[in-house]
Parts: C-alpha cells; sequence; structure tokens
C-alpha cells in the first residue's frame, strides 16, 4: 500500500466530516467532541499503517513527515484544545470571558515565541534540517511544543512533525479567539457592504492561480473543475475571463518558466514574512 495515495484519501475523507460539523451552533462542547473523535480516528488508522510502513527512501520519508502527517495531528490537537478552551470558559459577565480569552491568547502567543524558528523554518519551505527533524531516525534534542502535551511515537511521527502539527493548531485556535473577542467587544460589523476586490495584474497570472487552486487539492475537497474555479474567482475579482483553456496552452508552451506568477507570490511573501520579523 502506498502511504501517501492512502493519507490523501483519509484526508479528503477527513475533511468531508469536518464540514458537516457546526462548532459554532448551541450544542458547541458536543460538536468539538465529535469532530475530535473524527481527527483521532483517522489519525489512528494512519498510524496503524505507518507503525510498520518502510519508506522508499529519505526524500519520500520526509515529504511524508513535513507535508501530510501533520495536517492529522493538526486536526486533532486544534479539536481538543477548542473542547478545553470552550469547556473552561466562563458563562458569566462579558468582562469575565474576555479577561479569559485574552489570557488564553496571551498563553498562544507565548508558544509561538518559544516555536518561532521551527515556524520559520516550515513556513519558508527550508530544507537543511530536513533529515533530522522529519526522518524517524533524526533529532531529538531540540525544542519540542511546550503547549500541548502529546506522547510522541517514533514509529509514527517526529517531533518535528508533532512540533508543525502544534504550531498549526496553535495559529488556528489563535484567530477563534480573535473571533471571539472582536464578538464580545461587539466590533465585527455585519451590517457594512462587502468589499469589493478588482483583478489588476494579467489574465494569464490568474489562470497560473487558477489551476494551482485545483490541483492542490483546496477547493470542494479537490472536486472543483477548472471551470468552476475560474467562474468563481473571475466573479469575485470581476471580468470575464475568456478562455482559461486556451490561456493555460499558453502557459505550458512558455521557454523561460512556466509558473512565473507563482515563483513570484512565493518571493514576495517570503520577503514579507521576513520582514514583519525584523529579519
Amino acid at each position: 500500500m502506498d502511504i501517501q495515495n492512502f493519507a490523501h484519501k483519509l484526508r479528503d475523507r477527513l475533511g468531508r466530516e469536518l464540514s458537516q460539523v457546526n462548532i459554532l451552533g448551541e450544542d458547541r462542547l458536543f460538536q468539538l467532541e465529535t469532530a475530535h473523535k473524527k481527527a483521532e480516528k483517522a489519525l489512528g488508522e494512519l498510524d496503524f499503517i505507518l507503525a510498520g510502513y518502510v519508506f522508499g527512501n529519505e526524500a519520500e520519508e520526509i515529504h511524508f513527515f513535513k507535508r501530510i502527517k501533520p495536517y492529522f495531528h493538526s486536526e486533532s490537537i486544534y479539536y481538543a484544545e477548542l473542547f478545553n478552551l470552550e469547556s473552561a470558559r466562563p458563562t458569566s459577565h462579558r468582562g469575565d470571558q474576555l479577561q479569559y480569552l485574552r489570557k488564553e491568547q496571551r498563553k498562544l502567543q507565548a508558544f509561538l515565541g518559544l516555536n518561532r524558528d521551527l515556524h520559520h523554518y516550515f513556513v519558508l519551505d527550508r530544507t537543511h534540517l530536513d533529515q533530522h527533524y522529519f526522518l524517524r531516525s533524526g533529532r531529538t534534542d531540540f525544542l519540542a511544543s511546550r503547549a500541548f502535551h502529546t506522547p510522541i511515537d517514533r514509529r509514527c511521527c517526529t517531533v518535528a512533525s508533532l512540533g508543525v502539527a502544534t504550531i498549526l493548531a496553535a495559529i488556528r485556535i489563535n484567530e477563534y479567539i480573535n473571533a471571539a473577542v472582536q464578538s464580545l467587544e461587539g466590533t465585527v460589523d455585519t451590517s457594512q457592504k462587502p468589499l469589493k476586490l478588482k483583478w489588476t495584474g494579467n489574465k494569464n497570472q490568474l489562470v497560473e492561480l487558477i489551476y494551482a487552486l485545483k490541483v492542490a487539492g483546496v477547493l470542494n475537497h479537490g472536486q472543483a473543475e477548472i471551470k468552476e474555479v475560474a467562474k468563481v474567482l473571475g466573479q469575485l475579482l470581476g471580468g470575464d475571463m475568456g478562455d482559461v483553456y486556451k490561456r493555460f496552452q499558453e502557459i505550458r508552451i512558455r521557454k523561460k518558466g512556466r509558473t512565473v506568477f507563482l515563483e513570484a507570490l512565493k518571493e514576495k511573501l517570503e520577503d514579507y514574512i521576513l520582514e514583519s520579523e525584523g529579519l
């Protein structure tokens, strides 16, 4: 059995299951517990295969523990910690809730600060420590997660893969708390008209983005068609996309780089992250 294909199918299934869970309804704790159980079930299925799995080479193993496995651990951590957050959240005065949420947010920010190096390594897609971080035979003597306490089974994960998963979960929880704080403070104005955005780049740049979103499988669990993605983005950003397929053929026959726009986006984002961190 190919572990990566198995993981991709498992991720699609888990994504569909989690999309059906409403964590903002009246039965929030029940829904969070349900979501956590689904994430744990998927994680258990993957770990069962992983425990006896032998990767074909180091590159395959590194990719798996760097780019695939953290998703499953992150979902489990996210819903478990949200359950803990909401179960301990005061139900009394709004001020008590705000005080509690801000205290929890400070804990998250402290954790992210402690793990900033690993976060940057992952986000900037650095590779020079991959053999130490994302091989099961790699190092364990660097800073591990301090915010969440999940036992590490070295057959099924590495310290860094669990660290990345915890960081991703912490970022999502921080966003959840931000939204909760804004709601309590009344700073979310739902009466405002939606902002309008207009695409001011060229159409071929947008086609690169459309195809990248499609093949990445991040829309409708990978089931969205090119014409659907093009139509939605065209409506969102204004303007008729024209013949998307013809534009894609033009991209394919480029002599100097086929993904010029996407590579430029990556470089600009990396520069922005480094600049924002004062690096």
